[in-house]
């Protein structure tokens, strides 16, 4: 067979010494950093080497050892895909991107669809998430595609907090349904969320507004979805044939332009009867996709809709009763409005797995758009944290 070799190249603006030793079939870059008197030494390994069947190079594995005990192995690595200059990519376009809940739902995790607007670009691959996770953090992150069209997802949510990250592997697949396009199943590449709780001393005005005792490593599974926007209609033109319009309820493959929706509270927060009867249970679609509001609306329930890009938004209110005692009358009581605000992202008609535990449902719906709310604590000097729930867009 015929030898080729491979050639590997990199730049680190962290101080320490680099080399490179290539062969016909592996290329090992190794980096090192001396230890200081605060710091441990660090050494890192990458190895680059093809697999028995003489493919293209692909397998990339690496160790990081500090103070010359193994700290971290790298896995699952591949080589950053470099499309030909000029290149339209066929799978590239808009996407929406969902986190989903864990297996296993606890008061002390949290409890919605983490979410993102998602974009691949055409000319390099490149996929861009904007969003965020179900606890309110914001999810932002830009992945270069490996030569396998997957992509190593990493993200820093809470800044610079140490051992607090979304991490993992998105291996994408041929979509079933729009030829060209790529996807990323639900449960098929679970990724890792972790967030560390801070100090004991961070004063009460930096505190986070939600789960502050922190929680993970979860494993969580993802969903990328290809999103297809609505299409206006065109009208014939010479032997060309009018094109009818492709609404959003067209998209979500709506048979009556009519939504459900579903509410699942935080565990240990449930709603009450009269909450759930206040909150619409569906509402319609106008041709442009504009929200239909039901015209009784007690609870204030108002709703964005981005057909562009599959976001949407809004908010509602929930009104509890809270003791309020008085010097005459220590069994008084007052009404407490809360304003929650939610957020998410539609999908193309999925089919539904009924044993799914986290989802809850009793009817064989079909979800549609999923997303999180945030509710605030009641009047409480023992905590002031927001929890979160679940919002769900259906189609009957």
């Amino acid at each position: 067979a015929e030898a080729r070799s491979v050639v590997v190249s990199s730049t680190s603006k962290s101080p320490g010494t680099q080399s490179l030793v290539p062969s016909p079939d592996t290329a090992t870059l190794t980096w090192t950093r001396p230890a200081t008197a605060d710091l441990p030494a660090l050494h890192l390994t990458v190895t680059v080497r093809r697999d028995a069947s003489n493919a293209p190079f692909e397998v990339v594995s690496g160790v990081l050892s500090r103070g010359g005990q193994t700290f971290a192995h790298l896995y699952l690595g591949g080589l950053i895909y470099l499309p030909p200059s000029k290149t339209t990519l066929a799978w590239g376009g808009a996407h929406t991107f969902l986190v989903h809940p864990p297996a296993s739902p606890h008061a002390s995790i949290p409890h919605g669809f983490g979410h993102a607007t998602a974009s691949i670009a055409p000319a390099t691959g490149v996929l861009k998430l904007t969003g965020q996770l179900a606890d309110g953090a914001p999810l932002t992150a830009s992945l270069r595609p490996s030569t396998l069209r997957g992509y190593v997802l990493w993200a820093t949510p809470y800044g610079s907090r140490l051992d607090s990250f979304l991490g993992g592997y998105l291996a994408t697949q041929p979509h079933p349904d729009l030829s060209g396009r790529l996807q990323v199943p639900d449960n098929v590449s679970p990724p890792t969320w972790k967030k560390a709780a801070l100090p004991p001393s961070t004063k009460a005005s930096s505190q986070d507004k939600s789960y502050r005792a922190g929680f993970g490593p979860l494993t969580v599974p993802v969903s990328l979805e290809p999103w297809l926007p609505p299409v206006a209609a065109k009208p014939a033109k010479g032997s060309t044939p009018a094109i009818p319009a492709i609404t959003l309820a067209d998209r979500l493959g709506l048979a009556t332009a009519s939504l459900g929706l579903d509410y699942l509270p935080p565990p240990d927060a449930a709603f009450t009867e009269a909450q759930i009867d206040g909150l619409p249970a569906s509402l319609g679609l106008t041709v442009a996709g504009k929200p239909i509001l039901p015209l009784v609306n007690p609870a204030k329930f108002a709703l964005t809709l981005n057909p562009t890009t599959g976001a949407f938004s809004g908010s509602f209110f929930l009104t509890d009763t809270v003791p309020a005692p008085t010097q005459k009358d220590l069994a008084a009581t007052k009404s407490f409005p809360r304003k929650v605000s939610f957020s998410g992202v539609l999908r193309h008609r999925q089919p539904i797995d009924l044993t799914d535990i986290t989802s809850e449902v009793v009817a064989p719906t079909v979800p549609v758009g999923q997303g999180f709310f945030l509710l605030s604590a009641l009047p409480d000097p023992a905590s002031t944290e927001q929890l979160s729930g679940e919002i769900r867009f259906t189609a009957p």
